[in-house]
């Protein structure tokens, strides 16, 4: 009996070892995930920058086809950059601050505060110069090559509209 179990002990290490050969340990299935994680957080910094601080867009930072949904919508990534045109011909002294940025995994949340004073007749509104301040979230999902794939985007619209509506 002594032989069969040591034989069956045995054939177990052997069964266990071939079958976990060629697969990859916990630390190595993830990658270099933090450090993926804060180039990411960094792109998601620049998308915020060059989007709302410049109204352009890096192309090599997104997806060719990467969709943002905001509003009940989905907008390709050449409509959101008109979208974010027009709200800085309304409110041309834009700003749009991302406050916390924080990833996990592939996911990238921006908290941000954005401000401004409606100056321009774009967006459909009236340009008398009220301002308004609206906080939101934006989501991120990244691509295995850093690139942004899909965005979420979540503001009060209505609320930014009632700020500046003639009363």
């Amino acid at each position: 009996m002594p032989r069969l179990t040591l034989l069956k002990t045995a054939l177990l290490v052997v069964c266990c070892g071939l079958t976990m050969t060629g697969q990859k340990k916990p630390a190595e299935q993830k990658g270099n995930q933090p450090a993926n994680e804060e180039k990411n957080k960094q792109t998601a910094r620049l998308a915020f920058e060059d989007l709302w601080g410049q109204g352009r867009t890096q192309p090599t930072m997104y997806e060719s086809n990467a969709i943002v949904h905001w509003n009940g919508r989905n907008f390709s990534v050449q409509q959101m950059v008109a979208e974010g045109k027009e709200m800085r011909s309304a409110f041309p002294d834009l700003v749009v601050q991302p406050n916390q940025v924080t990833a996990t995994g592939e996911m990238v949340e921006v908290h941000f505060t954005a401000h401004g004073t409606n100056k321009g007749q774009g967006w459909k509104t009236s340009g008398k110069g009220k301002q308004a301040t609206t906080h939101g979230v934006t989501k991120m999902r990244f691509d295995s090559a850093g690139k942004i794939a899909e965005a979420w985007v979540d503001w009060d619209e209505n609320d930014v509209r009632r700020q500046v509506a003639d009363k």
